[in-house]
């Protein structure tokens, strides 16, 4: 009998549907999420209300009522949904114009992506049997593309499928094909309007547009070199507010594909983390 430990990032429709189909076939789990399911899950699942920073190889840093812990894993379900990428109009009011996927764990986990042209983002390579790139971690729901909440539910149910399938062997590489699955397309064109040059265009961190346009002439042509000279992108929302309009600004300004500008969500944490709680937490041994 297989001892593996499974862990599952999200208690939205896919994260429960996995929990619940893992635990009417007796396997244990753990489902962590900000808030508890919207259901109740049996034994032997169980549940934790926690935030999920940070993903490694083999073990998750998450921040709960008590502090910082590690949360060791063999296999891992990344069922952490979506977030609304937004546009700013004409009148420099901000407007919710996509779905993006919440894959910021799913990056720092070195899982591959696929450039999604239609909502301009990155979604993480899926296969038939909703294993990623990496053989033991699984992406299910809206990260993966599920644009509803009966699609999420059947994600899970397939997901937890294939850990039953694998529980008493090593695991393999995956055997199908990556599935092209993407979320709907942006609501208006990827375009800035004319907007004033001291306009707001990173609400975090209070980074100007003509501060990421002077930025961007001066050689950050990237979303990554960008956060690195004007911490656009880089403050408690880890980027989740200005990525979609910075990504406008660039491609406007570059004239580079999107293939070009845009990068794995891969930032420390993934979500904000109070520092005292940082600083309580001791781990000699952390690679961070």
């Amino acid at each position: 009998m297989s001892t593996k430990r499974t862990v599952i990032v999200g208690t939205g429709p896919a994260g429960t549907s996995v929990a619940t189909a893992l635990a009417a076939a007796g396997v244990s789990s753990l489902l962590i999420g900000r808030t508890p399911p919207a259901a109740g899950i049996a034994a032997p699942c169980r549940i934790r209300t926690a935030t999920v920073f940070h993903a490694e190889p083999g073990r998750l840093l998450v921040l709960d009522k008590d502090g910082v812990r590690t949360e060791p894993f063999d296999t891992l379900v990344l069922a952490t949904g979506t977030y609304t990428a937004e546009l700013p109009d004409g009148d420099g009011r901000w407007r919710a114009v996509a779905l993006h996927p919440e894959a910021h764990l799913a990056a720092a986990l070195d899982c591959a992506f696929a450039l999604d042209e239609s909502t301009a983002c990155l979604v993480p390579t899926r296969f038939a049997d909703g294993r990623s790139s990496v053989p033991w971690i699984f992406v299910a729901g809206g990260v993966a593309g599920a644009p509803d909440a009966a699609s999420a539910d059947a994600d899970g149910r397939l997901v937890a499928e294939t850990i039953l399938r694998d529980r008493d062997a090593s695991g393999s590489e995956p055997a199908t094909e990556p599935v092209t699955r993407l979320l709907a397309p942006l609501a208006v064109p990827l375009a800035l309007p004319d907007l004033a040059e001291d306009f707001v265009i990173c609400r975090s961190t209070g980074v100007s547009l003509d501060t990421a346009k002077a930025a961007i002439d001066a050689g950050a042509a990237d979303l990554f070199r960008l956060g690195q000279h004007t911490t656009a992108g880089a403050g408690f929302c880890r980027g989740r507010r200005s990525w979609l309009a910075l990504t406008a600004l660039l491609r406007e300004r570059t004239g580079a594909p999107l293939s070009d500008l845009l990068h794995p969500a891969f930032e420390f944490p993934a979500v904000s983390v109070p520092l005292p709680a940082l600083a309580a937490w001791h781990q000699p041994e952390s690679s961070l």
